[in-house]
């Protein structure tokens, strides 16, 4: 899929109107950054804290070079080279404003919202969780970008090769895959499966949280407190973009993107049996 690959929008600065008015109303000391990938966003991020002498915590377990040579003299980012549930773990969170865009799987995000949620009310603090990709593909599939990681009991049966479709519970030969990169689980929706499902499922058990989101560009979830700053601010930055026209949108948009996949695995097949045939 290397040939479409810059079509898919997909990363958190495309959602950069939306985080940023949050961010600039809240006017957080610290931001906690749970995956960095090409770190694009990360320096987004940093021009923010530059301004405003805010501190950006970002952990990444393969963090852009660039991120590794600014963090090494830099007094604003402070990258931790791991993964997020060991640091939460160990560390906590005393960042107002968390964005949680790392492994995209039940087990991962459910521990990182109670860690956080357990360390904010240990510090008599609150803010605002966004999370990325609460919508499809990962909203009620898991993603593993190494199944190693996870506990066995924690993870459903896998594939690095199949894909996903819309519409289709099981994975599907083409479709949108990792390549390698990572996998996908087998079944879509279930019992602890998907990021959407993570969310939901603290929601319950912690009532006195409001979730929001915005479905576009894979989903962007918000938790916070009711009825707190941080609630009212994402409250005001989620309204214009929480309507029918923008899940119409999205939904046409991964419609033409998994189109064109087909069309492209399509061709790469014809060239394939082409080249077998005798000159």
């Amino acid at each position: 899929m290397a040939g479409v690959a810059d079509l898919l929008l997909h990363s958190l600065k495309e959602l950069d109107e939306i985080i940023f008015a949050v961010i600039e109303n809240l006017r957080p000391k610290s931001i906690m950054e749970i995956g960095s990938e090409t770190g694009a966003f990360s320096d987004r991020l940093l021009a923010f804290c530059a301004q405003t002498n805010a501190q950006l915590l970002t952990i990444e377990p393969a963090p852009a070079e660039h991120l590794v040579e600014f963090a090494r003299s830099s007094d604003v980012l402070h990258l931790v080279v791991g993964m997020s549930v060991d640091y939460l773990a160990g560390c906590g969170c005393t960042s107002e404003i968390v964005l949680i865009d790392g492994d995209h799987n039940y087990w991962t995000v459910s521990h990182e919202i109670a860690l956080i949620d357990a360390s904010w009310k240990a510090h008599r603090m609150s803010g605002a969780m966004l999370l990325h990709d609460v919508g499809f593909p990962s909203g009620r599939r898991d993603a593993y970008y190494d199944p190693n990681q996870i506990p066995e009991e924690g993870r459903h049966p896998f594939s690095f090769e199949l894909g996903v479709k819309l519409g289709s519970h099981e994975l599907v030969p083409g479709g949108f895959r990792g390549e390698g990169a990572f996998a996908w689980a087998l079944q879509e929706g279930g019992e602890r499966n998907g990021v959407l499902t993570a969310v939901e499922d603290f929601v319950r058990a912690h009532p006195e949280y409001v979730y929001r989101s915005v479905d576009a560009v894979f989903g962007l979830g918000a938790l916070t407190i009711r009825d707190t700053e941080a609630d009212r601010v994402v409250a005001e930055a989620f309204a214009k973009y929480d309507n029918a026209l923008v899940r119409r949108l999205e939904r046409n948009r991964l419609e033409l993107y998994l189109k064109v996949i087909e069309l492209q695995d399509a061709l790469t097949a014809t060239a394939a049996k082409a080249s077998k045939e005798p000159a």
